[in-house]
């Protein structure tokens, strides 16, 4: 955003903050001609830039976790209590089944600062994409990489396929190209 900004200072920003569900729905109506989300998304009918690939992070209080590095199978979180943020509670669960478990999941919830929140009160293991761990800061949870390829997430770029696209929006999207 700082380098698009830089090389077109005369072009103004509007930004809407969404779900990931909502910013598809404005984009495929063609209310906003760009939106910034996180995979996975249906991709028949957008074009799509990725930017970066975020591991999926488990953090809890301390005695949650025995002797982990800062790895942790998905196995190592059979029988704890889960926080799993609601978009991704289909592909965790599917991923633990996978596994050989059922997940204990406790609470899914929309809001990633009430769950690291509540994982902070000891309520749990809160389950997120690595860029959100530093949405609270000074919690005292200490995060563990999940190592499992199918809950990496990205974080991408779209726009919709075959769409006329202004000036200032094809330019956004050359910064991104390289």
């Amino acid at each position: 955003m700082q380098a698009f900004h830089k090389k077109y200072p005369g072009v103004d920003f509007r930004i809407k903050e969404s779900s990931t569900f909502e910013i598809l729905e404005l984009v495929k109506a063609g209310v906003v001609e760009i939106g910034i989300i996180r995979t996975p998304f249906n991709q028949d009918i957008f074009e799509n830039i990725s930017l970066s690939d975020e591991p999926m992070m488990a953090g809890a209080l301390d005695f949650f976790w025995n002797n982990e590095t800062e790895y942790i199978d998905l196995k190592g979180l059979e029988g704890k209590p889960l926080l799993i943020y609601n978009r991704y509670a289909n592909n965790i669960e599917e991923a633990c089944r996978k596994a050989g478990f059922e997940p204990r999941v406790i609470c899914r919830i929309d809001d990633t600062r009430t769950m690291l929140k509540w994982a902070s009160d000891g309520m749990g293991i809160a389950m997120i994409p690595r860029d959100m761990i530093s949405l609270v800061p000074d919690l005292n949870l200490h995060f563990r990489e999940i190592k499992e390829e199918s809950l990496v997430t990205r974080v991408i770029i779209i726009w919709k396929k075959n769409h006329y696209l202004s000036t200032p929006a094809r330019h956004f999207l050359e910064v991104f190209r390289g």
